[in-house]
This record gives structure tokens, C-alpha cells and sequence, in this order.
């Protein structure tokens, strides 16, 4: 599970939100219509990368091999997401054309293992995209089960401490086995996964409602996972492919100058005091309360 980041887009203008901040991959151009491929078995087509779901893929019938997208208007894309995949050993080159036939190259990646990755790019427009994939020396053709290209949400906030990493989250159901008489017989795993939850602090108000809200909606509302690296400059391996089981819901425990009124304040200190982050509390003209 690794993040790829092109030269361009570490040597070039700052982005918004510094690579610090978490990616979040769920904006697609790829539809069914709109893809085409340069080869493919008859059992797996193309058409099986555009699914959100793993359990198929499109599996090419010679490399080089390509994926490509073309859409009405020009599409700014700033990553691309493949998950499901065996690429490990093989180069995976994005590319994008004003005409269909001159391609520019705007990064590539080359996976050791077969876990979900992310290529990031410099902010790009272009009409016609693809993805070629090919390798040096030989080996067997390569299972692609998942393929985003798109625009990434470049979280606003940084993601502080006491967050685990989802690729560091395991979550494992192992049975012991023994025998009729009481000897320890091993292990059976019965499941593997990983999981965590993610808090993000600080939002403001606006930037929820115009950039966080619409991935809420896409998360929440049964539209598909997304790709999700949540410090791509600093931990470039932690990346995942994954979902949300639960409902994605804002805290507003900031205070807002200009919007919020006494009473809103007001009860927001009272719905988050606690005896740690409370200054002094007052009763009737008698200080009750205060923070050593």
C-alpha cells in the first residue's frame, strides 16, 4: 500500500494543502462507457476496472497495456488509485493527451507488492487520460481489479496524534486448534482486515459544507470506497483502498467569530467542559472551579 509522488509535483507549485494533509481518492473520470483497453481476456474485460468492487478484474492479454478515458471536457486529475491488483514488479505510467494520440507522461509507479496504491500528480487538465502499465523481463499478465482517476480531496487539516494507521490496524479472528486430549494444534485464521477511524479537527465551516460534505455524501450513501493516504509525504507506504461502516458526522466544537452567537457558545463550552480544559467556572458571583 504505497503513495507514488511525481517529481513535478514535489519540485512545482505549492498545492493548497501541503502533502502533510490526507488524500482522499473517491472522484473518478472512468465510467462504463467511456473506457477503452488495449487488450483483454474474454472472461475479464476492461469494463471490470471501472467496478468498485475487487472480486473482478480486467486482465490484459500482452504488455504493454493500457486503460484510457476520454471525457467531453477537459478534467483536472491529480491522482491515480488501483487497488485489487497483482502489478507488483511492472511500471504504471499515467498519461494524458489534448488529441488522443500524443501522450504526455505525468508520473509513474512501480509496486513491489500487489496492495492499493496512489500516484500523485501535479494538478493537470486534459480530455483524454490513460494508464499504461508494461515491465521489464517477463512474468504473467497482470490482474488490475480497480482504477480511479480523478481529483483527490486534500484534506484541510492535518491529521494529529492518536490516530492509527489503517495498514497498521489489523484486525485478525484466530481460532486455537487442539486436540481430543488438550494438545495445542496451531492456529486457523478465519478472517483478516484492517480498520480505524479517523478524526479530523479544526475544519472550517465552509470548507466542510463545499469540499467535505460531498465525500460524505459519495462515503455514506452506498456509492463505493475510496483511497485514502493519510500523510502521503511522511508515510508513503500507508495507504488503503477501504469504506465507511458507520456515519460520517461533524463535531462543531469550534467557535466561529462572527457566526456563532452567546448562546451557541455558550453551549458548546458546556456540551465539551471537562474539568481538564476548563479555565474557571463561576456560580453566582463565586468561583467554584479552577484549573490548576
Amino acid at each position: 500500500m504505497s503513495v507514488f509522488i511525481s517529481p513535478d509535483l514535489l519540485l512545482g507549485a505549492p498545492t493548497e494543502f501541503p502533502l502533510t494533509h490526507a488524500r482522499i481518492g473517491y472522484r473518478t473520470l472512468l465510467r462504463v462507457d467511456n473506457i477503452s483497453v488495449s487488450s483483454a481476456h474474454p472472461d475479464h474485460p476492461g469494463v471490470n476496472a471501472v467496478s468498485v468492487n475487487t472480486y473482478q478484474f480486467w486482465l490484459p492479454q500482452s504488455l504493454p497495456a493500457t486503460l484510457s478515458v476520454e471525457v467531453s471536457e477537459e478534467d483536472e486529475v491529480d491522482y491515480l488509485g488501483i487497488a485489487r491488483h497483482t502489478l507488483a514488479g511492472c511500471r504504471v505510467r499515467l498519461q494524458s493527451s489534448v488529441n488522443g494520440s500524443d501522450w504526455v507522461t505525468h508520473g509513474e509507479a512501480h509496486p513491489d507488492d500487489n496492495r492499493a496504491l496512489m500516484l500523485l500528480i501535479a494538478p493537470a487538465n486534459a480530455r483524454y487520460w490513460r494508464v499504461l502499465i508494461d515491465r521489464d523481463g517477463v512474468g504473467d499478465m497482470p490482474e488490475v481489479g480497480v482504477v480511479f482517476i480523478g481529483k483527490a480531496l486534500a484534506m484541510q487539516r492535518m491529521i494529529y496524534g492518536g490516530h492509527a494507521p489503517i495498514t497498521l490496524s489489523r484486525q485478525t479472528t484466530i481460532r486455537p486448534n487442539k486436540s481430543d486430549t488438550g494438545q495445542f494444534l496451531g492456529f486457523s485464521v478465519i478472517r483478516r482486515g484492517i480498520a480505524t477511524s479517523v478524526s479530523f479537527r479544526n475544519l472550517t465551516a465552509s470548507w466542510y459544507r463545499s469540499q467535505f460534505d460531498p465525500f460524505v455524501r459519495y462515503a455514506t450513501q452506498g456509492k463505493g470506497p475510496f483511497f485514502f493516504a493519510w500523510r502521503p509525504a511522511t508515510f508513503p507506504q500507508e495507504v488503503a483502498y477501504c469504506w465507511t461502516s458507520d456515519d460520517i458526522a461533524p463535531s462543531n466544537i469550534w467557535l466561529w467569530d462572527g457566526e456563532d452567537s452567546d448562546a451557541d457558545v455558550l453551549q458548546k463550552i458546556i456540551h465539551n467542559a471537562t474539568r481538564a480544559n476548563v479555565a474557571q467556572v463561576w456560580v453566582q458571583g463565586q468561583r467554584v472551579h479552577a484549573r490548576t
